[in-house]
Formats: structure tokens, C-alpha cells, sequence
């Protein structure tokens, strides 16, 4: 009675925190005769202890014909039988079929729940035929749950859950297991520049995985991108989820990334190396400036694309150690048991250390499975690897990161923590702990186990990579405009990163983001005008036309301003620097002019750099001076005239008599 009692308060323990009962894992369900839910289960159990399942049935009326039938199968031998287990195929042998108990024999809790109970017979006590005898070794027990109507013979509704059965004493050191939660939701930031973010119970589902986690050695790897969406946010539950934030990341370090997912690999295939660079430090710097992160500097997790030049890039860059999913690794010859230490990635002039992101154990981060059920499935899997090498005297240790999409649980998170704190074979550690304090992987030569990246698969990137490359060339020929460290440049570069995101998966949502960034960018250059149209007289053959530019910006910028006309020269020179700090900034340009009349004179503002055209105008001056060949011309005009007009003169009057002849 009291081993049984004691069970019971663990069970407590284990469920302690859940919001009544999970959403439904079940394979088969006869409509309308009654539903079963699986909401919690004694973790592990050692020998002579109980194996209680709790679960709330819902009753439909006149249902004492309701019975439970439990079947323990065989201990799994494998990871991949597992697997099997967990779709229900656990072959036709029954280890242990138990009597069926009836629903109405159960007392039933406050909520409904009843508890089922397998309890397990130690074998150093005399026999007890009302427990279950089961191998002194330790094993996952898949065990099948049914109700069943015992009348009509059919099941009405079952799952499939897992016996831990630890009856030895633990000696060798537990199997350790990182766990990396992402914090993240697809583009808040929409092409428009409204911001969008989940609805209100994701964020507070989101802000209680975070505070789970907290009491963990568990790594938390927030989304850049959706970190600053929540800071701009005034709803109560994005604060609420900030402050979480904030309150792990002042514990702890953070794992620094890209400032959206993005595929490294594809955006240096197809040239834009640069946006690497731009990636990460945009990733860095929003998680210090919002959340005050203590960033892992040494440690990248890869999950989207990898190949031997990236692991040289992120080597160049200070991060040696790699978290890399399963299939960006090329698989190891006749592997058949799962790695649990770290081994050597090689680049082409590199080598980190890395661990394989174990996608199994990702696979239990499923939103759409019972909560409860699938955290057990979890530890379940922990203990079958744990039990390849049962008798391993050195340190092992997996990791796991859980899908960006998962919403995070409370339930899960509750269920996977109690159930590592009461492991007697797996416990929780840090990534410090993972690729420090357990020894490296070793080949069938005794030699470090070496893996190198597989081939990596081709992006969409290719389809936006010309438009990409285009729009940053312009973003930083407006910098040059602008000005370094300018906030108009960072606020542009935001759609331009998030068109980089895979989680776009059509062209036209990139192309959206990148024709974004485009109209910011062309709006900041509209905002600067220049006169058009305006004429402009010189009465003179030297003198100066005024030019008045207007700046809307609200901030200083920088142009070169370029003149040229066919009839006018310039001084002091056709190109000229421009700082336009006011609204308006009038700039006076010598000119002299090389004949009268009308003359356009041709105005281009450009950036610093040559690249971009801020605007064009065309104003006209004109001349009512007369130019020096036109003096000459005259006065020689004038003279002739003088001397032909005085000649005639003395002939009149020589014929009148007036002059004598010579």
C-alpha cells in the first residue's frame, strides 16, 4: 500500500500545473459511444513500483457497459521500433494482457479522471500473482490502452503509451539531452509596414514555455526578427512574453542568428555574400538592444542549408561549434545505433566541433498531438537511446530543437522537466555541457569521427537574387546620402532581410519585400527636389545662377550636383559636393557666358558614390550681354561707316565749292 501511495505522489507531482485535460491523441473513436483522453502517466518506474495512468473519459449516457483493457507488449529494441510503436504496430505478441477493469468499478475525480494502474512485482519479494512480473532489466514497455464496449465488442477508443521500467542500479553516468527552444512566429512585418504578430493565446502560450524552460539548463534561441515585433508591440501579452524573455536572457547565454530564418548556404550560392553579413549582425544587434541578450558566440545552429564553404564562414567568424540538422550531414558508414557525442565537421580549410540535431526527438514537438502524451513519447525515446549503450562508463549526450512552428506548451515543457528531474538515467544539460564535458566521437579507427556537410539542395534565392543584390546596392548608395549609422537606412534594410526568409515560400511574397525596400528607398529621394523649369537672366557675360534644393527629409544629406550646357562655362568647376542641412539650401554656380541668347543648363544630383540619381532638372538662362567677338565686330561695323560716311562727306562738298581741290 505504500509503494502504491508513493506512486501516487509522484504522479501528482508530474501533473501539478496542467490545465485539465490535452486535446486527443487517439487512433480510433467510435462517434458517439464515448472518448478517451490520455492526460498524464508515472514517468518512470522502478521494481515493485506502480505504472499509473491517469485519463478523462467522457461519458455519453448509460455508459457502464464501458471497459479498459490494457496490453503491455515487449521492451523495444531499437529506435526504429520504436518508431513503430508509436503508430501502433507492436507486432502480435503480448507480453502482458491484463483482466479489463470496467469504468463504472472506477471512482472517478472531481474532473472525471480515473486512474489506471499496472503495479509491477519486485522480484527479491515473494510472489504477488496481482503484479505484474517483468524482466530485471531495464526497458520501454509500448503498452496499448483501450476502451472498449464490452457488449458490442468494439473498441471505442485507445492509444498507445510507454512503460519506462528502471529496476537497476544506475552506476555509469545518465545520457544527457540539450534541448533548444525557438521563440519565433513567420514575418510579424508585413510589405505594407504594419506588423502582425500572433494571436494572444500563442503569445501567452509562448511566454509560458519560456518560464518552463527557465528552470532548465535548456537554451532558448529567440527569432531576431520576431523579438523587435514584440518590443514594438503595446499588447499586453507581448510584454508579458518580453519580459519573460528578458528574464531568461539575464540568466543565461542566448543563441545568436540570422535576423530571420535564412539559408546561408543559398544566399552565398547565388552571390550575396553580403547578406550574410548582414544577417547575423542584424540578428545580434536587435536581441542586445532588446532584450539586453548575452549572446553564445561560439555556437551556430544550422538547420536550413550547410556546405563546407559556410562551415569555413562561420569558422572565420568565431563560432566553432555547430548544432547541424541530421540531413545536412552525410550519413555515417554502417551507423545503426544514434551518435551521443560530438564529433568533427570539416570545411575546406576548417574544422569545428558539432552535434547532430536528433530529428526523432524533434518529431514529439507535434502541436497538433496530445501534449501530455507526446513529452512522454519524448522521455520514452530519451531512454531508448540511453539504453543502446546501457553500460557506457563515459558521458553521452543528444540534442534537440524543437520546430520553429510548435507552439509552445506548458504541458509539454511541465511534463519533460518532472520527468528528467525524477530520471534515474536521463538528465537535462547545457550546450556548454554537451561540447565540453563529453568526450568526442571516435571512428572504427580509434581516430576523432570526422562528418562533412552533404550536398546541399537548391534554394528558391536564384529566382530574387538580381532584385536582392540591386536593392542593396541602392540601400547603400542611400546610406552614402544619408549618412553612416543613419535609422532611415536600418528601417529599410528590414523588408529587404525578411525577403530572405524561408519562411516565404512563393517568389511573389519575396518580391513584395524587396519592392517594399524599394519605394522606401525611392521615397527618400523624392523628398529631395530641385527647381524645374525656372529661366534665369544674365545681363552681363559673367555672373551666378542661384539653385535652390529643398530637403524633406528631415535629416542632413549628401549629393554631388553636376551642371553642364553647350553655351555656358563654369569656373568653378561641373561637379560640386552638397550638404543640404535645411529646408531649403540655395547653392550659387559662377557662370560666363560664351554668346547671347536662351541656353538649358542641366542639373543631375547624385549620391556620393556615383550610384544612384537623386533627381534631375533643367532650368534656362538667358544672355543679353554681347560677347567680345561680337564688340569686335561691331566696332569695326561703326568704324567702317565712319570712314565711308566722312569720304562722302568731303566729296559733297568739294563739288559745291565749300573745300578746295587738294
Amino acid at each position: 500500500m505504500s509503494r502504491r501511495l508513493g506512486a501516487v505522489a509522484v504522479l501528482v507531482l508530474v501533473v501539478a500545473g496542467l490545465a485539465g485535460p490535452a486535446a486527443g491523441a487517439q487512433t480510433t473513436t467510435v462517434p458517439g459511444r464515448g472518448r478517451m483522453t490520455f492526460v498524464a502517466q508515472s514517468p518512470w518506474v522502478a521494481s515493485g513500483g506502480d505504472f499509473l495512468v491517469r485519463v478523462h473519459v467522457d461519458r455519453p449516457t448509460g455508459a457502464s457497459n464501458l471497459e479498459f483493457a490494457m496490453t503491455v507488449f515487449p521492451a523495444v529494441a531499437t529506435r526504429s521500433e520504436f518508431g513503430e510503436t508509436l503508430a501502433g504496430r507492436m507486432g502480435d505478441t503480448a507480453l502482458v494482457t491484463l483482466q479489463p477493469v470496467a469504468l463504472a468499478t472506477l471512482r472517478p475525480e472531481t474532473n472525471g479522471d480515473v486512474i489506471l494502474d499496472i503495479p509491477i512485482r519486485d522480484p527479491a519479494l515473494p510472489r504477488d500473482p496481482a503484479r505484474v512480473l517483468l524482466p530485471p532489466r531495464d526497458g520501454v514497455y509500448p503498452v496499448r490502452v483501450e476502451l472498449r464496449d464490452r457488449l458490442a465488442g468494439s473498441v471505442v477508443d485507445r492509444f498507445v503509451t510507454h512503460l519506462l521500467h528502471t529496476p537497476e542500479v544506475h552506476a555509469t553516468p545518465k545520457l544527457g539531452v540539450s534541448l533548444v527552444f525557438p521563440v519565433h512566429a513567420p514575418p510579424a512585418l508585413q510589405p505594407d509596414g504594419s506588423r502582425q504578430l500572433p494571436d494572444g493565446d500563442t503569445l501567452a502560450a509562448m511566454a509560458q514555455g519560456v518560464e518552463a524552460v527557465r528552470a532548465t539548463p535548456f537554451t532558448l534561441a529567440p527569432t531576431p526578427e520576431t523579438v523587435a515585433a514584440l518590443s514594438a508591440s503595446t499588447d499586453p501579452k507581448a510584454r508579458a512574453l518580453m519580459a519573460s524573455l528578458r528574464g531568461v536572457a539575464a540568466d543565461r547565454l542566448t543563441l545568436a542568428g540570422t535576423y530571420v530564418p535564412a539559408n546561408l548556404t543559398g544566399l552565398a550560392a547565388v552571390g550575396l555574400e553580403g547578406e550574410v553579413a548582414s544577417q547575423i549582425g542584424r540578428g545580434a544587434a536587435t536581441l542586445v538592444d532588446t532584450i539586453g541578450a548575452r549572446l553564445d558566440s561560439r555556437t551556430w545552429v544550422a538547420e536550413e542549408a550547410l556546405d563546407q564553404r559556410t562551415v569555413d564562414a562561420l569558422a572565420g567568424r568565431g563560432y566553432d561549434r555547430v548544432l547541424a540538422a541530421e540531413p545536412l550531414l552525410t550519413p555515417v558508414a554502417d551507423q545503426k545505433l544514434t551518435i551521443t557525442r560530438p564529433f568533427v565537421l570539416a570545411g575546406r580549410q576548417t574544422r569545428v566541433q558539432a552535434v547532430a540535431l536528433d530529428g526523432g526527438l524533434a518529431a514529439h514537438f507535434d502541436a497538433s498531438a496530445n501534449q501530455a502524451l507526446a513529452a512522454y513519447q519524448l522521455l520514452a525515446d530519451l531512454a531508448v537511446i540511453y539504453l543502446d549503450r546501457p553500460g557506457d562508463d563515459q558521458r553521452r549526450g543528444v540534442a534537440a530543437m524543437a520546430p520553429r512552428d510548435w507552439r509552445p506548451s506548458r504541458q509539454f515543457l511541465d511534463v519533460v522537466t518532472n520527468g528528467l528531474a525524477l530520471s534515474p538515467i536521463i538528465e537535462p544539460i547545457s550546450l556548454d555541457t554537451l561540447f565540453g564535458a563529453i568526450p568526442s566521437a571516435r571512428d572504427d579507427a580509434g581516430a576523432n569521427l570526422v562528418r562533412r556537410p552533404a550536398p546541399p539542395v537548391q534554394t528558391s534565392l536564384a529566382e530574387v537574387a538580381t532584385d536582392l543584390g540591386e536593392t542593396r546596392r541602392n540601400l547603400g548608395s542611400l546610406g552614402s546620402v544619408l549618412g553612416p549609422n543613419n535609422p532611415t537606412s536600418a528601417v529599410i534594410e528590414e523588408p529587404l532581410l525578411v525577403a530572405e526568409s524561408t519562411d516565404l515560400k512563393a517568389r511573389r511574397q519575396r518580391d513584395a519585400y524587396v519592392a517594399s525596400a524599394e519605394r522606401q528607398i525611392q521615397g527618400q529621394l523624392d523628398a529631395i527636389e530641385m527647381p524645374e523649369g525656372r529661366s534665369f537672366t544674365l545681363t552681363a557675360r559673367t555672373g551666378e545662377i542661384p539653385v535652390t534644393f529643398k530637403n524633406n527629409t528631415g535629416k542632413p544629406v549628401h549629393v554631388i550636383v553636376k551642371i553642364e550646357s553647350d553655351k555656358l562655362d563654369f569656373p568653378a568647376g561641373t561637379v560640386q559636393e552638397l550638404e543640404l542641412t535645411r529646408l531649403n539650401t540655395t547653392q550659387r554656380f559662377p557662370v560666363v557666358a560664351r554668346a547671347s541668347g536662351a541656353f538649358p543648363i542641366r542639373i543631375t544630383l547624385e549620391s556620393p558614390d556615383g550610384h544612384l540619381v537623386v533627381g534631375r532638372a533643367r532650368i534656362t538662362v538667358r544672355s543679353t550681354a554681347a560677347s567680345g567677338a561680337s564688340l569686335v565686330v561691331a566696332m569695326g561695323a561703326a568704324t567702317f561707316l565712319a570712314v565711308w560716311w566722312g569720304r562722302n562727306a568731303m566729296k559733297g562738298r568739294r563739288a559745291k565749292g565749300l573745300v578746295p581741290d587738294g
